[in-house]
């Protein structure tokens, strides 16, 4: 079972070569058992490898989206009965390369047809929300190039202009300039951080704080063609104090600059777009006028900062400052690569770049 998870995984031909997917297979699968326990490691190795017609199913579904047509069982029910008859006629078993190889030829197969893309773009457009149409289009086309997806991302993350003329900013607009709620978006569906209680306050039960939530929205640029709400009346709120050794809540009794409200279109139909440039610096987000906790006041601009990490020994790491837009992308895609890889493999298997692979340092501004 664990060979036959690797030859749907791993062994997609994603622009390495076939050899080079073997051999990644191999190295995958060493460290997997390396992981496991020596129980575990022992059952995995005694399991039996699952036969051709049902890896033929689980592939097809895996990478297609659809199950095997009749003529494919068939030709794998002829193809196994004449294999089994050499085989035996032989006295051996067949080796196990050989049963790679030809796995190996299947996902190559399935891969070449069109319904494999349209199937990774849908995971692909159900990851991002996809809704706008030109967006989806050139998303569409970018999966049948096999783009990889950090590059995919940069592109998304550093365009420019209005989405009717520029499709890539489909990403950022989504939301119609509403900075927080792309920023708590982009947590969750890139690096797997759930940010939607710390909009609102400091999470219960994790590190997540309602004012790292709003350092890192500002790292998402200001869309130009909207305005601001009238700021709401000044509220009078004492400070209360929670459990004890809690933090504290509750606006200042002192009267503060309240915030403006969440941005909105001008005018029915305005369209929103991107125009700051990638190297200026980005503008905070000002702190709501129900801000719970005594670290910062109503009103108060916050910097653009990334999320807390922590590094490859549990350590905690604090937030970085991220003042332009190149410098979150290469954050986000460049030193967070490994978040990146693992919440997209499991959502829709996309392929990153070598980090061996040509043009793969420092990202370049799309023109």
């Amino acid at each position: 079972m664990l060979r036959f998870f690797l030859a749907s995984l791993a062994l997609a031909p994603f622009g390495l070569g076939q050899e080079r997917d073997l051999a990644a297979a191999d190295r995958l699968e060493e460290k997997l058992l390396k992981s496991l326990s020596k129980e575990e490691a022992g059952l995995a190795a005694g399991l039996p490898f699952a036969d051709d017609l049902t890896f033929l199913r689980r592939v097809t579904v895996d990478l297609c989206g659809r199950l095997p047509t009749a003529d494919e069982v068939d030709q794998v029910i002829l193809a196994e009965g004449e294999r089994v008859q050499r085989l035996a006629l032989a006295g051996k078993v067949e080796p196990w390369a050989e049963m790679r190889a030809r796995r190996a030829t299947w996902v190559q197969s399935l891969l070449a047809e069109p319904a494999a893309d349209e199937w990774r773009y849908q995971k692909l457009a159900d990851t991002l929300r996809v809704q706008d149409g030109h967006w989806a289009s050139w998303l569409r086309q970018a999966v049948r190039e096999d783009r990889p997806w950090d590059d995919l991302l940069s592109e998304m993350l550093l365009a420019m202009g209005e989405a009717r003329t520029s499709a890539a900013t489909g990403l950022l607009l989504r939301d119609q300039g509403d900075r927080q709620t792309t920023g708590v978006f982009l947590a969750g569906a890139l690096l797997g951080r759930d940010l939607h209680c710390a909009r609102c306050h400091d999470h219960p039960f994790s590190d997540e704080v309602q004012s790292g939530t709003y350092h890192w929205a500002a790292c998402v640029p200001p869309a130009t063609g909207l305005k601001a709400k009238a700021p709401l009346a000044p509220a009078q709120v004492v400070y209360k104090g929670l459990l004890s050794g809690g933090k504290p809540w509750g606006q200042s009794a002192l009267p503060v600059p309240l915030p403006l409200q969440p941005e909105q279109p001008l005018a029915q139909g305005a369209r929103p777009a991107l125009t700051l440039p990638l190297e200026m610096r980005l503008p905070g987000i000002a702190v709501p006028a129900n801000y719970l906790y005594r670290d910062h006041k109503p009103g108060e601009l916050l910097e653009p900062r990334s999320l807390e990490v922590y590094d490859s020994m549990h350590r905690r790491q604090a937030p970085k400052a991220l003042p332009t837009r190149q410098q979150w992308v290469q954050w986000v895609v460049k030193e967070r690569r490994c978040d990146l890889a693992r919440i997209m493999a499991r959502r829709s298997r996309w392929p990153m770049r070598s980090p061996t692979t040509p043009n793969s340092g420092a990202i370049s501004v799309p023109t």
